[in-house]
Formats: C-alpha cells, structure tokens, sequence
C-alpha cells in the first residue's frame, strides 16, 4: 500500500520551471517526453521529515535525539520522531540571499499518521543534550578577542571584559560557564562603540584658533 502523489506537468510550460511557477497535473491525454516523471508512490508506514539547521545548530546535532513537530495543516496536533541523518555538507540555493549556508537534516517519525501528506509544512524542535545549572544570554552578546570568549558584564555602572566558557552555541541562545544568573550583559561590544564616538567627538571638533 501506499500514496500515490503526481507531479507537476513541466512539459505544460515547455520545459522551464523556475520558483514561484504553478504547473498542472498530469492528466489524460497529455503528453509525455520521454524520460519525465509523472508519479511516485510514497510509502505511507515510513515518513520522514526533511529540514535545514544553520552552521551554528549543526555540531548540536547527532541522530537519535527526539524531536517534537507541529504541522501548519494540522494545528493542535503534535507528531514525535528523531534525527536519523544530519548532512555532512551545506546545502546553499541560488535564489537564496543569506550569508549562512544550511545542513540538511532528516527526522524519522515514530509514528506516522495517514492525514500527513509530502509538502506539508511545520515547525520543529530538537531535544538535544540536557545541560544542568546552565546560564543561557544571546548569542550576539558573545564577543571574541584574542581567540577567547568574552561577555561584558555591567559592574558598578560600567560593563566589564569577561571570560567565559561556551557550553553550547545555536543561532540565538548562548550556554555558558563563568558568569552568574541574572547579569547584564551587552549586547553591542562597548569598547567598540566608545572608539567609535571617540572618532565622531574628534571628527566634530574645529581645528585652528576660533573667532569670537
């Protein structure tokens, strides 16, 4: 048994597709070069979800870990499964205008439901390795200098150089070592930002004598 999906007639626009095209089914009648595909069979019993995590999510990930997913389709249900394969290699489309290139990712679900259909769209999350009496800050506010990591942290209305440890790095969130709950951080390097309005005080000053 399984699910019969039909694909796009390619040869109804000549032969070019590109993003954003609409093309028709197959349907009787048409015809058909030689070598196109018309259909697939999809097996119903074994789904898998296809996603791409960025540079900074991949060296998190190893198959085996649980993941939740959530699908647009299908609001108020939840599916479960886990990472079967992360890629060793980015993937970076032509049309795509990011900096950062992506690793594809496949989830095996554990059990699949007969209401999923392949092109359904979701949102996923990865249970990755538990980290306990962990201090998590904003990516951004994790600075390099000297090949070490520093946080500047607010002591005695200024903010501070210190060194920490990263525990774990993603796309948004920071887990660390060395500082405590509850610190302010900076979000923007602040000896950056007093060099720079060093230079826009400086540039703004009038050279030679004034006249009054």
């Amino acid at each position: 048994d399984g699910l019969v999906v039909i694909h796009g007639n390619r040869d109804a626009s000549g032969g070019f597709f590109f993003d954003g095209l609409t093309l028709p089914d197959y349907h009787v009648g048409d015809q058909v070069n030689p070598g196109s595909s018309i259909a697939e069979v999809i097996d119903v019993s074994r789904l898998e979800v296809y996603a791409q995590v960025g540079e900074s999510d991949h060296s998190n990930l190893k198959p085996g870990e649980p993941v939740d997913l959530q699908v647009y389709a299908l609001p108020g249900d939840r599916f479960t499964g886990k990472v079967e394969t992360v890629g060793g290699a980015t993937s970076h489309e032509f049309w795509d205008d990011s900096a950062q290139h992506k690793f594809d990712v496949t989830i095996l679900l554990d059990k699949p439901d007969p209401r999923l259909r392949p092109g359904f769209a979701g949102e996923l999350s990865i249970r990755g390795d538990q980290l306990s009496n962990a201090v998590s800050i904003p990516s951004e506010a994790v600075f390099d200098r000297g090949g070490k990591k520093i946080v500047y942290c607010k002591q005695h209305g200024s903010f501070e150089a210190q060194q920490v440890k990263i525990r774990a790095l993603s796309e948004g969130r920071a887990v660390l070592e060395g500082i405590q709950p509850g610190t302010v951080v900076a979000l923007v390097n602040p000896e950056t930002r007093a060099s720079e309005q060093a230079k826009a005080s400086k540039a703004g000053t009038p050279s030679g004598p004034s006249v009054k």
